[in-house]
């Protein structure tokens, strides 16, 4: 066996020609559904990217909620590990809010909060912003959040009320960013009182006893969605949300529009399938440049398996001269097309965010069950068609027709299928 295994490799390097060509032949069928698992990865990401930049602006948020009561060190420690969570998934901004239940105090009715660095999400139309907040007396805002069925409210007749709670009204502000109030944090159909420190607003002692909630929102943006995929999204969420509840044992909950989010990548994946199906049908047909280069090689393997009859080498041994060559020169063109197929797709895929290795890597990866069946079929078709009995050519002929039929048909239906056609996230 030894013997004939040489033989093989050794009419490869004599004889090269005809096993480059059918290594090319592989290359090209391999290439195709690469670079369509490449077309599926884009089309799946701009779909979702799609779908999260279309939502409102104040309902793409992260909203991460607790109602427990930290100490200071505790929520210290929360707080700098959801941080560093979100930043992982492409949600690196993340402002901490405090919200106390609705207030009803000296017949005036109101939502008390703070948000870290609040001048940023305020737009002051009145007097000065907060500059002080202490357990027993915290400078707000009366800030109007633009909610429907909110009415205006002035300073001068919140202002009984808030100082029963040692709270002193220093200007008016308009609510520029309403993530809080679309996120449902903030009721937007009360007059809101914001401070500008939560940490300072959680220790007025006037509402020690009443019930908070402590709050962190993100913004989501199409493109980091994307490039972490909408599935690795959620699942590194509710991962997260489960690590630190076990670590803290805070209650703690995390609400984001998946299901917009999981409804438009379901939508462009069932899409992008035709892509999958079209690279898996042209690689078919492409196989049939392999099988022309086995018959290329199918006179010379006649020869020799005469010679190793003659030599007394058992029959089941003659398959092994053409299996090594043809799994050598499978095994090349496999290389060499998956490499061309991930420069290719790495080319295409510049303006993506998911990177365009990283892209290359998903299509290979997603590509993977359709170069395996090539591959294999490729070996099958070769050692078929150079050990085929030589009376036995109308046959070969019928079966490679009704393959070649087989394999358009694929094609046209996968072009044709209503579950191919584009959809619209």
């Amino acid at each position: 066996m030894r013997v004939v295994a040489a033989l093989a490799l050794a009419g490869l390097r004599h004889r090269p020609g005809r096993a480059l060509l059918l290594a090319l032949g592989v290359a090209v069928a391999v290439v195709v559904p690469v670079v369509a698992g490449g077309m599926r990865v884009s089309a799946e990401a701009a779909a979702v990217a799609q779908a999260v930049d279309r939502l409102p602006a104040a309902e793409r948020a992260v909203l991460t909620t607790t109602s427990a009561r930290l100490p200071p060190d505790r929520s210290a420690e929360l707080d700098t590990r959801l941080r560093a969570g979100t930043a992982a998934l492409g949600v690196p901004d993340l402002r901490r809010y405090l919200v106390y239940r609705p207030l009803s105090v000296a017949g005036s009715s109101f939502t008390l909060a703070a948000a870290d660095d609040a001048a940023g999400i305020v737009h002051l139309t009145g007097g000065r912003m907060p500059a002080s907040c202490t357990p027993q007396r915290c400078e707000v805002l009366l800030t109007a959040t633009g909610g429907a069925g909110g009415s205006p409210t002035s300073v001068a007749l919140l202002r009984p009320a808030a100082g029963q709670l040692g709270l002193v009204v220093t200007g008016t502000a308009e609510l520029v960013d309403a993530t809080a109030v679309g996120a449902g944090l903030v009721d937007g159909t009360q007059p809101l009182l914001l401070g500008t420190s939560t940490t300072a607003l959680d220790r007025l002692a006037t509402l020690e006893l009443f019930g908070r909630t402590t709050a962190w929102i993100g913004r989501l943006t199409g493109e980091g969605v994307a490039a972490v995929g909408a599935a690795p999204f959620a699942a590194g969420l509710d991962a997260l949300a489960d690590r630190l509840n076990l670590l803290n044992g805070n209650g703690l909950t995390i609400r984001w529009p998946a299901d917009q989010v999981a409804g438009a990548a379901a939508r462009a994946a069932a899409s992008a399938e035709r892509f999958t199906v079209l690279g898996a049908a042209a690689a078919a047909l492409q196989l049939g440049f392999c099988v022309l280069a086995a018959v290329g090689m199918r006179r010379r393997q006649q020869l020799v398996a005469t010679l190793l009859v003659r030599r007394g080498v058992p029959r089941a041994a003659l398959l092994v001269p053409p299996l090594v060559q043809l799994v050598v020169a499978v095994a090349a063109g496999l290389l060499a097309g998956a490499g061309v197929g991930a420069v290719v797709v790495a080319g295409q895929s510049g303006g993506l965010p998911h990177g365009r290795w990283t892209v290359a890597g998903e299509a290979l990866t997603s590509a993977l069950p359709t170069l395996g069946w090539i591959c294999a079929v490729a070996v099958l078709l070769g050692v078929a068609v150079v050990r085929w009995p030589a009376g036995a050519a109308r046959g070969t002929r019928v079966v490679l027709d009704c393959l070649l039929v087989a394999a358009v048909g694929l094609a046209w239906l996968a072009v044709l299928s209503p579950a191919a056609a584009p959809r619209i996230p």
